[in-house]
């Protein structure tokens, strides 16, 4: 069974300023838990856990390539960056150097006219519900692009699960694994949840 997922594949620029980072992604879960005020911050938890220099760096050095773009959510006049706020995080520090100065390398220098125009206005592709995007972010995050720790992935394909009714076989077939292993990845994450 293919599911349809996006109901407008097309790509749109987009003008950074209007980019919110999503405090609701499942790869926070595991982290919140360290924060011990209610000062969480998923611009500085990004840059702090998700290795966002070296980003940095190849956007400033090779501009921003727009290959796999931003997958957002229209929240009024804003959209909320579902899968790419790694990315997010390192065009705001590259745009506001002298804000963001401790996340920016030192021995880049000055980004050039280029790259900073490369990331004003970026790619993205629109989902207007949350349920359209699961099967994009198991592909990349699940099993692929940057992975997330075994908690925040386990919340993950729970929360997808339990949402949006989605069978543990299809999941598992979506992320090319055997049911057991999915099963092998929830199984904590509900007894940690029940307790």
């Amino acid at each position: 069974m293919t599911t349809k997922l996006f109901n407008t594949p097309a790509n749109y620029l987009v003008s950074t300023e209007l980019l919110d980072f999503d405090p609701d992604n499942p790869r926070f879960t595991s982290l919140r838990s360290h924060i011990t005020d209610n000062g969480f911050d998923p611009f500085e938890t990004i840059c702090k856990v998700f290795e966002v220099r070296s980003l940095v760096a190849s956007i400033v050095t090779g501009g921003y390539h727009g290959a796999e773009p931003l997958l957002v959510l229209p929240n009024g006049n804003r959209y909320t960056v579902l899968d790419g706020n790694r990315r997010l995080a390192a065009i705001r520090i590259i745009l506001n150097r002298e804000i963001h100065a401790h996340h920016y390398p030192l021995w880049l220098g000055e980004p050039s006219r280029e790259s900073l125009e490369s990331v004003r206005e970026i790619p993205v592709m629109i989902v207007h519900d949350r349920k359209d995007a699961w099967p994009l972010l198991v592909g990349r995050h699940g099993m692929g692009v940057i992975k997330w720790d075994q908690y925040g992935k386990a919340s993950f394909f729970q929360h997808v699960s339990d949402t949006y009714a989605v069978p543990d076989y299809r999941l598992a077939n979506q992320l090319g694994v055997e049911r057991r292993e999915l099963r092998g990845f929830l199984i904590p994450n509900k007894l940690i949840n029940a307790a």
